[in-house]
């Protein structure tokens, strides 16, 4: 029997949270950011041998803090970004002139993430080459 899934956060719950986290990934702000992940948060990074990305999830606030503060300052900085949900979670779909990369995000009943999963896998994300609006 399959276990039944916690419901995910509505667009309209996520958002702010999701805004502030690019706020302060963006601004290199790692105290804000920190506050905004669990202590125990997981970035997964799928690059599915196509794509750079890391080959071990980063564990804990302090890390994940850290290296978004440096992948959106060396990667991201005029990156056009937009709000999108993805299997049934929110997101964001970052369009840079080298790469698209959807985030997606798992929140925890507080509203902090507890889960960030980055989908760099090239072909996974050829539909929204074309400036698809959505992450699906």
């Amino acid at each position: 029997m399959e276990r039944p899934r916690p419901p995910a956060a509505g667009p309209a719950d996520a958002r702010p949270l999701v805004d502030a986290f690019l706020a302060a990934a963006r601004g290199g702000a790692m105290g804000r950011l920190r506050a905004l992940l669990r202590e125990d948060v997981v970035v997964t990074t799928d690059g599915g041998g196509l794509a750079r990305a890391g080959r071990h999830p980063v564990h804990g606030a302090r890390k994940a803090a850290w290296l978004f503060t440096k992948v959106f300052e060396r990667f991201y900085a005029d990156a056009e970004i937009s709000h999108a949900r993805y299997n049934h979670a929110p997101a964001i779909v970052l369009r840079s002139p080298a790469r698209v990369v959807v985030y997606v995000f798992d929140l925890d009943a507080a509203g902090r993430i507890s889960r960030v999963y980055a989908l760099v896998t090239p072909d996974k994300l050829r539909h929204l080459r074309n400036g698809a609006p959505s992450a699906g």
